[in-house]
């Protein structure tokens, strides 16, 4: 969270967007972070209705315009704050930005830290300082879940096997 009161309504607002959006899953477990040592929100992802361990952290944006972007060949990307680079630089779980335009409510994702699989060496999570944005909706944050669980499937699979 910024603290720079000009940014903090925003911000909440942006919060409170995410906050909609993720709750709409009922596999989904929901812990609002107040300090700055990790990302916003921790989502806590169940099976079951039942705790697994497995964690995909949320980092919220919200402002009164669109993402201010900068032009990449796949299309927009915004930059990490200094902050936020040595936060998230070695996470070991895999973390998002959500961008909330709170005027329109139009929302946008980003990897911050995005869940890979690494031929030879089983997963790993790539840190993208200048996240590329993209649509979010319900359909996106659903492919958002399956996909951190398939990267937890796939961690499993190689710890298993070394």
């Amino acid at each position: 969270m910024n603290n720079n009161t000009k940014d903090w309504l925003p911000w909440l607002r942006g919060e409170s967007l995410a906050i909609v959006l993720v709750t709409r899953r009922d596999d989904i477990a929901l812990e609002r972070r107040r300090d700055t040592l990790g990302p916003d929100l921790l989502l806590h992802l169940l099976k079951g209705k039942r705790p697994t361990g497995r964690l995909l952290g949320v980092e919220i944006r919200g402002s009164l315009e669109d993402p201010p972007c900068r032009k990449r060949p796949k299309g927009c990307a915004v930059e990490l704050s200094a902050k936020e680079r040595a936060r998230f630089a070695d996470a070991p779980f895999p973390v998002c930005l959500f961008f909330f335009n709170v005027k329109t409510d139009d929302g946008y994702f980003g990897w911050i830290c995005e869940p890979l699989p690494v031929a030879d060496r089983g997963v790993s999570v790539v840190f993208h300082p200048h996240p590329a944005l993209q649509p979010l909706d319900d359909g996106q944050f659903d492919r958002i879940v399956e996909r951190v669980h398939a990267w937890y499937d796939a961690r499993k699979t190689a710890t298993v096997k070394a």
